[in-house]
């Protein structure tokens, strides 16, 4: 075995003494157990029986020992060749019964700990294996613990389950810890070259380990105790942690200044003291950096104490895939095109070169993210020949630039030195974006910096890689993030499950319209808008005749049917989405607006009262939000079911405010008291049961920045828990019509009547002197405490003609006296591409409880912004009177034709109605469905209709006889 220098503070086997000499030797040569025959369990058996061990592999995976059998394992070279020497040699063992420890004399424990979707350690493995381990130990074991984990694991997993069992450790049995050094994929460091540190439960079961760890190492480093020798894997990949961040932040400086980070970092890497040279890539990948600083992180936070910069570098990792999507994005609009329709091609998918392991990748996120935003993307890499994206497998690409990238010896290496490059195929407005494996921090490497590195390192200009030579400014890009820089933040919990969370791909025609300028956009949005409405206006004209001759009879219906087709033109050829491009009509005076910060701060409130069961999820999604410049306030309302710890513990983790309250204030008074402690320029609020998308918030604060004259902006919602009932799926395609064709038909005259409470973006300037007659609000001589997004919006709306008297009201309160903002004209716009997904009740009694909150939201509203829409012009106007009337005569028109017409003998006419009220569902059904190729949810719509008209329409006049009732709930349940 191959000898290296042994460190001042290393020993080859600790000195013991005499009397346990022949114990080391029992136990170096002994049987050993591996538990988990993984990318580091493997190894090691094969070391061990290099050395001349007898070796027992156990795995709970039959297909895993299998694989091993017949020799289909991701191995380095060297560890084939032994594979293929020892896995017929009896010495060797491979079983999925744990009951095989009790034949060895010494067990290594080497099995996963990953992190969960909230990145706290996921112990199930290992709990399970050391329970087992324990459950089958014989006295004179010596077991030793290898995976990564917290600090103290191996004394509550191992040491007192032994305990418990009636063994004396460091007597009877013996107890080490030894942290792994496996380098997956580089042979520079094997068994025989890497010192190993190991600490153990009293001095002879240091020794002892040390015996057995030195039968596969040059050297051994003994630590005094087991929890000394834990901490030491989590500072190693720590420390690498926060230096590949400090890589990336360093690569973005240099960029900033016109600079190359390559030559920079090699010229700094020199210096032979006191510098380790790290490489800027796409993101940190595999089964240690992006994981092990979070177990240490976690076991911190449960002592409430902070580790800000390992928490900031964490953040700053978990975001730099998404900073590469967003380079692809700046190269493109550099050529005046979008990544919709974009053909992208990604060198290299694994988390490593010469590694067939696609653990936390971040090509996977990368390519993920530009497939939702609608490119064309394709991977190559010789190691793994399909990629699950989506319901649909993606195939290994075998031609990158017209040569030909297959599998090979050394091919993935060399995947790794070609430069990216995009190129328009003959006849096609394809691109293809290539990029290399990055040893350093693996996957495909960001198309940003430098032309030249060395193995394992590094990435390309983009400018170079796509032959782009930028003149001239930069076109305006149709993204959210656009002078807006990335915050540190803790990862983003997952989207939910549902179709409604995965962006759908650009069709033809979108794609085809993405690309013309907006001109000749509008007009052919107009035509093909009337193409799709031909059936509906023929309807029309067919009807008009005979509504001259019976009037009364067929006036309800053709106005209908008018104002559905009207709202339908309106919202798919007028609107557009103001997070992407400048909306077509502005105010003419529109410099009296005063402009917001590129990147102004936003105050994310919340108002919540006994939301246990949702509350982490949401309060997560505000938290995680990519918007850089945000403080986020949660409220608790007095809750009495758990709510106070689940926000007192995220408080700590997320770096949020909670304030909780000694009494009850309502929702309103909630809100309002989040909005002292608020100092943002915007204040964006959501409801306690909501989840937003990461880019949710940095969209509608894009939309105001962009659009001065808009006071406040409503996210797009959908059902959260869609899949679980009839009523939720109804309710899901209702909220997709409600958003997708009616605010979207309000925002094209700048008059959205409510901003929705699943996410409302407000301006500070156009809210914050109004907020005391929010939370104040009486009607009818009582308290309104219903939330009431319609009021807040109406505030906004119409504050030059009441804004002046509601001030004076509340003259005496600091949110008027701190400062007094002039009332304007604002408008209210939405912004589609900003979703958010809310609860919707999943059963019949909550759902009518709702219906009724809402409605006494739109009486109270009625008589507050009815007494000035008027003024708002006469498109506006219309718009909203015309819905004022179908929702007050829809109990009417219920009653006429459901009950009136049979009882007088004319049935036909109640056949009529109900044949109107699906038709019109099923227009809403088929506008749904072009929204959402494929999803057959549509056919919810008529249902909704029915239940909309001929059920819900009866709670107006009882939402208006109890109006003076009013609780504090947001439960959907």
């Amino acid at each position: 075995m191959p000898q290296l220098p042994v460190p001042q503070s290393a020993q080859r086997v600790p000195d013991v003494g005499n009397g346990h000499k022949s114990a080391q030797i029992d136990h170096a040569a002994a049987p050993v157990a591996v538990v988990g025959l993984g990318y580091v369990g493997l190894p090691t058996s094969l070391a061990l029986l290099a050395a001349g061990n007898e070796v027992i592999g156990i795995d709970l995976s039959e297909n895993r020992l299998e694989a091993i059998r017949r020799q289909e394992v991701d191995l380095l070279p060297a560890d084939h060749q032994r594979l293929a020497a020892y896995v017929d040699d009896p010495r060797f063992t491979i079983t999925s019964d744990h009951a095989a420890i009790a034949r060895a004399r010494t067990v290594v424990i080497c099995v996963p700990t990953p992190i969960d979707r909230h990145l706290v350690p996921d112990l199930d493995a290992l709990s399970a294996a050391c329970a087992s381990v324990v459950e089958h130990a014989v006295p004179g074991q010596l077991l030793i613990l290898t995976s990564t984990t917290y600090v103290g694991a191996t004394r509550d997993l191992l040491a007192q389950p032994l305990t418990e069992r009636g063994f004396q450790v460091g007597s009877d049995v013996f107890v080490a810890f030894s942290p792994e050094r496996i380098d997956p994929g580089r042979a520079e460091h094997p068994h025989n070259r890497t010192t190993r540190v190991v600490g153990g439960m009293g001095e002879l079961s240091t020794s002892l380990a040390a015996a057995v760890l030195h039968r596969t190492a040059p050297a051994v480093h003994v630590l005094p105790s087991t929890e000394e020798a834990e901490m030491t894997k989590l500072w190693e990949n720590t420390f690498r942690a926060v230096n590949l961040a400090l890589a990336n932040e360093f690569a973005e400086d240099c960029r900033a200044l016109g600079l190359q980070p390559q030559p920079i970092i090699e010229a700094a890497a020199t210096k032979p003291y006191g510098f380790v040279a790290h490489y800027p890539g796409p993101g940190v990948g595999g089964h240690c950096i992006p994981c092990d600083p979070h177990y240490l992180l976690w076991q911190l936070r449960a002592l409430r104490v902070t580790s800000p910069l390992v928490e900031t570098a964490m953040s700053a990792i978990a975001a730099r895939p998404r900073q590469v999507v967003r380079r692809v994005h700046d190269v493109l609009a550099d050529r005046g095109t979008s990544t919709a329709g974009a053909r992208i091609l990604i060198v290299g998918v694994t988390y490593k070169s010469g590694v067939a392991d696609l653990r936390e990748s971040p090509a996977l996120e990368i390519l993920a993210e530009l497939a939702d935003e609608g490119a064309k993307v394709h991977f190559t890499d010789p190691l793994i020949t399909t990629l699950k994206l989506g319901p649909r497998p993606l195939r290994r690409c075998h031609r990158a630039g017209g040569g030909a990238v297959g599998p090979g010896r050394g091919a993935h290496r060399a995947a790794r030195h070609r430069t990216g490059m995009a190129r328009r195929s003959a006849g096609r407005a394809g691109r293809h974006l290539q990029s290399r494996t990055a040893q350093g921090q693996g996957g495909p490497v960001n198309a940003a910096y430098a032309d030249r590195r060395p193995p394992g390192a590094g990435a390309v200009s983009a400018s170079q890689a796509l032959k782009v030579q930028p003149t001239g400014p930069r076109p305006e890009r149709s993204g959210p993030d656009q002078g807006i820089p990335t915050r540190p933040k803790p990862t983003p919990p997952p989207l939910p499950p549902l179709r409604s969370a995965r962006p759908h791909r650009p069709g033809p025609v979108r794609r085809c319209l993405d690309r013309m300028d907006p001109d000749t956009r509008f007009d052919a949005r107009r035509v093909l808008t009337l193409i799709c409405l031909l059936p509906l206006l023929v309807l029309l004209a067919r009807g008009a005749p005979a509504l001259l001759q019976d009037p009364l009879l067929l006036s309800y219906g053709f106005m209908v049917l008018l104002g559905t087709i009207i709202m339908f033109y309106l919202a798919y050829t007028r609107y557009d989405d103001p997070s992407e491009r400048p909306l077509r009509k502005r105010p003419k005076d529109l410099d009296s607006f005063p402009a917001l910060p590129t990147t102004p701060k936003v105050s994310f409130l919340l108002a919540v009262k006994d939301e246990v069961e949702c509350i982490e999820d949401c309060v997560r999604s505000m938290a995680t939000s990519d918007y850089p410049n945000l403080e986020v306030v949660v409220v608790d309302d007095l809750s009495e079911d758990g709510t106070q710890d689940v926000l007192r513990r995220l408080e700590t983790e997320l770096d949020i405010r909670v304030i909780c309250l000694d009494k009850n204030l309502g929702k309103k008074g909630a809100l309002v008291r989040a909005c002292e402690e608020a100092d943002g320029d915007i204040i964006a609020m959501t409801d306690s049961d909501c989840f937003l998308a990461p880019d949710a918030l940095t969209r509608c604060v894009r939309a105001l920045v962009t659009h001065r004259e808009l006071g406040a902006v409503s996210g797009h919602a959908r059902a959260l828990n869609a899949d679980f009932s009839f009523w939720t799926k109804a309710q899901d395609v209702w909220f997709e019509g409600q958003f997708r064709v009616v605010k979207a038909t309000e925002a094209t005259f700048g008059t959205v009547t409510c901003v929705s409470g699943p996410l409302a973006v407000f301006r500070r300037d156009a809210i914050f002197n109004y907020l005391p007659a929010w939370a104040n609000d009486h009607f009818m001589g009582a308290p309104f405490r219903f939330s009431t997004d319609r009021q807040l919006t109406g505030y906004v709306l119409g504050q030059v003609w009441r804004g002046q008297s509601l001030k004076a009201q509340y003259a005496d309160s600091p949110f008027v006296t701190e400062r007094d903002y002039p009332e304007r004209r604002w408008r209210v716009g939405y912004v589609y591409s900003a979703k958010v997904w809310t609860n919707a009740p999943p059963r019949f009694r909550p759902l009518m409880k709702q219906q009724i909150r809402w409605k006494k939201s739109f009486i109270r509203n009625l008589c507050f912004t009815g007494t000035f829409m008027w003024r708002m012009g006469p498109g506006p106007a219309t718009l909203y009177y015309g819905h004022v009337l179908w929702v007050t005569a829809a109990p009417l028109m219920a009653f006429r034709h459901m009950i009136w017409a049979p009882m007088h003998g004319a049935a036909l006419l109640t056949v009529l109605y109900l044949c109107g009220i699906i038709f019109k569902g099923c227009a809403y059904g088929i506008a749904f469905l072009i929204d959402n190729p494929g999803d057959s949810r549509w056919i919810y719509r008529p249902a909704m209709g029915l239940l909309s008209t001929l059920l819900l329409a009866w709670m107006l006049p009882y939402s208006f006889a109890t109006i003076r009732r009013g609780v504090w709930s947001r439960s959907a349940t």
